[in-house]
């Protein structure tokens, strides 16, 4: 008797890339869940304009706001010091973002 297996690289890699769209979404929902926490709060538009875009296909996601001050607040003026609630908020989330993309949080 003989053995024989049969490989379907172009299931393995829809599966593959499934299984990473879904991890950058949640990656991406942290990020953008902890940015709200970090966001300098006055009237509350700025917090409630942060949002995700996630490109599935390409496995890419941006966490950002179209608010025009966004930047301001972000990154600072000569007048303003900088808020970082974008960058604080990423790098507060790596380590949930480790554990998403190693497996430990998701169901098989």
């Amino acid at each position: 008797m003989s053995t024989r297996i049969i490989w379907h690289p172009e299931k393995f890699l829809h599966e593959l890339h499934t299984d990473l769209e879904n991890r950058l979404e949640d990656s991406a929902n942290v990020v953008k869940e902890k940015s709200k926490e970090l966001c300098p709060v006055d009237t509350g538009r700025l917090r409630e304009s942060i949002d995700k875009d996630t490109d599935r296909r390409e496995l890419v996601s941006e966490i950002g706001s179209d608010v025009s001050y966004a930047i301001y607040q972000e990154l600072g003026t000569r007048y303003i010091r900088p808020k970082s609630y974008l960058r604080r908020g990423l790098i507060s989330s790596v380590n949930k973002i480790r554990s998403i993309f190693s497996g430990l949080n998701r169901q098989p």
